[in-house]
């Protein structure tokens, strides 16, 4: 999906407001978008079982035990 440019300014004034640096910005809202998409592409019954695989964990788990299965990515944060 191409979205506009303006599509995630909120987001990004957020995410300045935070301190993270503006050359992250676009490549945060990409993923965050992506995932947010494949989310709401699952069913019902396949959005509640993704619910129960994340459980507790916090984003840092998440992207930390998604790295540990691919021998390419970076774990170590």
């Amino acid at each position: 999906m191409n979205l506009s440019p303006l599509a995630f300014d909120a987001y990004k004034q957020q995410l300045t407001e935070a301190g993270i640096a503006d050359t992250r910005h676009d490549d945060l809202c990409r993923a965050l978008d992506k995932l947010h998409s494949a989310f709401c592409d699952l069913d019902t019954h396949n959005r509640r079982l993704f619910a129960e695989f994340i459980g507790d964990k916090t984003l840092i788990d998440s992207l930390r035990q998604f790295a540990e299965s691919n021998p390419f990515a970076n774990s170590d944060f």
